[in-house]
């Protein structure tokens, strides 16, 4: 999940605070209980914004979860505001480069997408794809996690041809991390 922090000092009773909120909201979450996830994530957000300050990627990674939460729960306006959030933390501490950044600018831009904002969802694709192909070849199967909702993106904003050949390099990557063609 992006929590590659090390364990609180004993007697931290913030960042104590924040892992054991941080196991709460995981937890709702795979139960299935997203409104009382949220709760937790709210509060583990308050919690991550004490212990390590509101421009860390402690807060920025709840901000990506509480994000995610809001998007499930149909609430788009809210996922956005915590996507872009999170984006900004990440985008000043890793330099607009990196994964934790791929990761936001894709939820940043599938809110995008379910508001009906195409062509801002397929800008943000298109950069979040340069800065994870930085990182790993054209044809990692990482690769495919940008590309899926990017086709989605571009096939919904009317780029059809766009979208065509994104999910011609879909069935590539597939079939060469598989070993045979795919048509999904």
């Amino acid at each position: 999940q992006g929590y590659g922090v090390s364990a609180p000092k004993e007697g931290n009773a913030q960042e104590i605070q924040y892992y054991e909120l941080i196991a709460r909201y995981q937890l709702l979450r795979g139960l299935k209980l997203d409104l009382k996830a949220l709760e937790a994530a709210e509060r583990a957000l308050a919690a991550a914004e004490a212990a390590f300050g509101a421009a860390s990627e402690q807060t920025a990674q709840v901000l990506n979860d509480l994000g995610f939460l809001h998007h499930g729960q149909g609430q788009q306006a809210e996922a956005e505001i915590s996507h872009r959030r999170a984006l900004e933390i990440r985008e000043r501490l890793f330099a607009s480069d990196g994964p934790a950044v791929v990761q936001s600018l894709n939820n940043l831009a599938k809110v995008y997408h379910a508001q009906g904002r195409y062509d801002e969802a397929i800008a943000l694709f298109t950069r979040s794809l340069m800065i994870a192909e930085r990182h790993v070849s054209a044809t990692d199967p990482f690769i495919i996690g940008v590309l899926e909702p990017y086709a989605a993106s571009l096939r919904a904003g009317g780029k059809l041809d766009e979208a065509q050949a994104v999910e011609t390099r879909l069935s590539t990557i597939r079939a060469s991390s598989t070993g045979k063609e795919t048509d999904e």
